[in-house]
Parts: structure tokens; sequence; C-alpha cells
């Protein structure tokens, strides 16, 4: 039975660790202090655009702080969040890609193609102005390609551009 429990114990530190492992590759801690990257994970777990940073120094604590403003790069709406300079901040691993639309299926989802010819169809036309104006191009023919970002997990269009024919 002592065996079963020291497998057992074993077992959720694996998945522990695991875990950790997978956090790891969203985000990566920073020194507050340090110029950060120009994304930054908020305490509200949203991944922020950073549009500025301002030290403040607490007289009365005798230590200093940063506030970061910045705008959501999924939702843009604006938060804030502040830092004390000697913790450090998640900044979150994002990635950019582009991908050429080759269809807009009748539920909105977006047939995309990669460089390798590897075909996805896992994300959403986007439900405000960018949507409308892929969709109204891709009806009148034009090839496009479509910029997506992705980070904490989540990945969205944010963009798109003309596809150049080679």
């Amino acid at each position: 039975m002592v065996s079963v429990d020291l497998v057992s114990i074993s077992v959720q530190k694996c998945k522990a660790n695991e875990k950790k492992l997978a956090a790891r590759l969203l985000w990566t801690p920073s020194d507050c202090m340090q110029n950060l990257e120009p994304f930054s994970k908020c305490s509200r777990g949203t991944v922020i655009f950073i549009q500025n940073i301002e030290q403040i120094l607490n007289v009365k604590l005798q230590h200093t702080s940063k506030s970061v403003a910045g705008i959501d790069i999924f939702t843009s709406k604006k938060y804030e969040d502040i830092c004390p300079s000697t913790h450090n901040m998640n900044v979150p691993n994002v990635s950019r890609s582009d991908y050429q639309l080759n269809d807009i299926q009748s539920d909105g989802f977006l047939e995309l193609m990669d460089d390798n010819n590897e075909i996805r169809e896992d994300l959403k036309l986007p439900e405000t102005d960018l949507g409308k104006e892929i969709r109204s191009k891709f009806d009148n023919g034009e090839g496009l390609l479509v910029t997506v970002l992705k980070a904490m997990g989540e990945e969205m269009v944010v963009g798109h551009k003309a596809l150049q024919n080679k």
C-alpha cells in the first residue's frame, strides 16, 4: 500500500511540474524595474500592450513602484496595474503569424493556410469593423493574408493585408 501512495504522490508532483512548465511557456518573469517588453500580463490575467509606465515613489514607505497602463490586445479595454519594484512582473510570450485566407464559412469560422500548406479552421472572423472589412474584401475576390496574435492560450485575428502574388 505504501508503494501505491508513493506512486500517486510522484504522479501529482509530475502534474504540478507540467503545469509550471506550461505556465512558463505562456509567460516569462521580468524584473519590474527593468524596461518591460511591449506586452505585459496584468494582474487580472489579461495581456496588455503597454502605453505608459510611470515610476511612483512612496515617501512614507520609502520604496518605488511602477504604474503600468495599457490596452488589452484582445478586447481593447484599458487596464492599469501597479508593481512593487521588488516583485517580478509576468511578461507573456506573444507570437504573431500570418495565414492565407482560403474561405469564410457560413458559421463565421475562417479557413486559413500557413506557410507549410497546413489548414486550420478553428478561428472565428472578428465581430468588429475589422471582420466586416475582411469579409467584404474576401467577397470581392481579393486574396488576403490575415494576422493572428497568440498569447496566454488565446488567439485572435487582429489584422489583414493584400496577398502579393509571387
